[in-house]
């Protein structure tokens, strides 16, 4: 489960592109679920890593409780599963104690370089959008990364 992001606008010349693409060119890369999380003290709970949250499929590997802290999860554990499911906005989101998160996956790390400059030149411009057709700027796609603390990159086409 997760969520798609792509180019609205060709990040050089702000052209607008029409349609979504898997290519790395285009596809700027995705937003996953990723399990509980102790914001307090910056680590998944899973006992494998951040590189395991996803590859579970099972229970196993996931601990009740924060491994540093010893928080556990609260009433708002399963925000990231309802943000996927469009059931939560950014301002549900808790980024204290033990609650979900997400993942991103960026297909190049030049994205992120190039929505950075947007964010100072282009402010208000829409540059991208999700695979649901939501247009974002630069600024609003980064407020939508502070809930994805954990992040890779993946340099080949997915969807």
């Amino acid at each position: 489960m997760g969520t798609n992001f792509y180019w609205h606008v060709n990040p050089r010349s702000l052209d607008t592109k029409h349609g979504h693409s898997d290519s790395i060119h285009i596809h700027i890369g995705k937003r996953s679920a990723a399990g509980h999380y102790c914001w307090d003290c910056g680590t998944t709970l899973h006992t494998g890593g951040d590189r395991e949250v996803h590859y579970s499929h099972s229970d196993n590997g996931w601990q009740d409780r924060c491994p540093s802290c010893g928080k556990s999860a609260g009433e708002n554990a399963n925000i990231a599963v309802n943000q996927e499911l469009g059931f939560a906005k950014a301002t549900d989101k808790h980024r204290h104690g033990v609650s979900s998160c997400s993942s991103f996956s960026w297909t190049l790390l030049r994205h992120e370089r190039d929505l950075e400059e947007l964010a100072q030149t282009h402010p208000t411009l829409q540059v991208l959008s999700d695979e649901y057709g939501k247009l974002f700027t630069a600024r609003e796609f980064f407020e939508e990364l502070k809930f994805c603390p954990i992040r890779y990159q993946c340099p080949y086409e997915f969807s």
